[in-house]
């Protein structure tokens, strides 16, 4: 119980700090989040989770997004919990139209913690990486401000030579602020 509130406290204070800048922003994001990934150095994983961003409009088509995200599997006998904080650039096309695609390069941190729990006790291990994603998606207008978001990304993450890299798929709602599509 205590590490999954560890994972959800940092995810909630980004979700607060970015309310203040929620008047400038563009959109917000939330949802379902699959992940698959694997190291140099152990198996592969599959985890589900949720994603959630906040696009910030810079210049048209430009926008600077905040993610973060969480997804929780286990692997041969290993609880993996991951949460990902990043940002970067977003570039938008065809903004208006019925669906919109776009593209993104996020940047940030991964920190990622395995667990065994052995009779009564958990041993667990944390590791934090820098991480990168790589990807875009589609938004389908579904009302004047809503959209469902298809999101698909390549993530790859580095430290001490142990490289991981996989990809994560999202789907879910988008509400934009200020602006009809």
């Amino acid at each position: 119980m205590r590490c999954r509130m560890t994972l959800r406290v940092p995810a909630l204070a980004v979700l607060c700090l970015a309310l203040p800048v929620a008047g400038a922003a563009d959109d917000l994001f939330g949802g379902y989040s699959y992940e698959r990934s694997h190291s140099s150095s152990d198996p592969s994983v599959s985890r589900h989770g949720w994603n959630a961003s906040l696009a910030i409009g810079l210049a048209g088509p430009l926008a600077l997004v905040a993610d973060a995200s969480g997804h929780y599997g286990s692997s041969e006998g290993v609880d993996r919990e991951q949460l990902t904080l990043m940002g970067g650039p977003r570039a938008s096309f065809l903004r208006g139209g019925k669906a919109s695609p776009f593209v993104h390069a996020l940047f940030g941190l991964l920190r990622e913690k395995g667990g065994v729990k052995v009779l009564d006790v958990t041993i667990s291990e944390d590791q934090s990486r820098f991480g990168m994603l790589f990807g875009g998606g589609l938004d389908v207008t579904v009302a004047p401000r809503w959209a469902v978001r298809l999101e698909g990304d390549y993530e790859r993450s580095s430290k001490d030579g142990d490289t991981e890299s996989g990809f994560r798929a999202c789907v879910g709602a988008v509400y934009r602020f200020g602006r009809s599509p």
